[in-house]
């Protein structure tokens, strides 16, 4: 009887062995699972976070180099308007000089005909905002059935290019002034955007989130 008892004893005790095994398996299984998902969850909040990082940054970077390229147009805008402007006073230094190498006195006829000539080719070309009495135009009119003296062919010549120049200067003005508010309008939408801040903001919220189903996921493996 003790044998069978003793027998029965050792049975049981190795049913017991069993089962305990089968529970720390189970439990070992799960706990990697568990491992398993915390560490995904973990990846993916530091993926999204730092896209949104990265994302913003690009963002931020690109607002900058467009606000360099645009300072960078600027510069050469002011270097073009000053070398047209250097380039007007040139040409109306020579149209000086040679009005007194012809000797024309400032009073004479054909001084006063060559600046009525010349203001209505700057009025064509655009260089001057010109206005015409009516003695004006009635000597264009009569001017265009004259001869022109050499004199007043080589001013106009030299005057068409000062002239072009003034155009070359105002143009390169008015880009200057429009260049000016943009760049002004890009640093103040570049400055309330705050990419960088918000994206901080916000990768800190995802991983704030990520840490809360991680501590879920560890109370329910407890």
């Amino acid at each position: 009887m003790s044998i069978t008892i003793k027998m029965n004893q050792d049975n049981t005790g190795i049913q017991m062995s069993g089962t305990t095994a089968g529970r720390n398996k189970t439990q070992d299984t799960k706990t990697r699972s568990t491992v398993n998902q915390i560490e995904q969850k973990k990846q993916t909040a530091r993926r999204q976070a730092m896209k949104l990082i990265t994302d913003a940054w690009g963002r931020d970077e690109l607002a900058s180099q467009s606000i360099k390229d645009m300072e960078q147009q600027k510069a050469d805008y002011v270097e073009q308007m000053q070398e047209a402007k250097e380039h007007e006073k040139t040409f109306e230094k020579s149209k000086k000089e040679l009005q007194e190498q012809y000797g024309v006195a400032d009073d004479s006829q054909e001084q006063k005909d060559l600046e009525l000539l010349e203001k209505f080719q700057n009025y064509k070309n655009g260089s001057h905002d010109e206005s015409f009495t009516k003695e004006d135009v009635d000597r264009l009119k009569e001017l265009q059935n004259l001869p022109r003296t050499e004199y007043q062919e080589k001013a106009l010549r030299l005057n068409q290019i000062a002239g072009s120049m003034k155009v070359t200067a105002s143009n390169a003005n008015d880009k200057l002034i429009e260049l000016t508010d943009t760049i002004a309008k890009a640093k103040t939408d570049q400055a309330k955007s705050q990419d960088m801040l918000k994206a901080g903001s916000a990768a800190d919220d995802i991983l704030e989130a990520s840490n809360k189903e991680i501590m879920g996921l560890l109370i329910q493996d407890g």
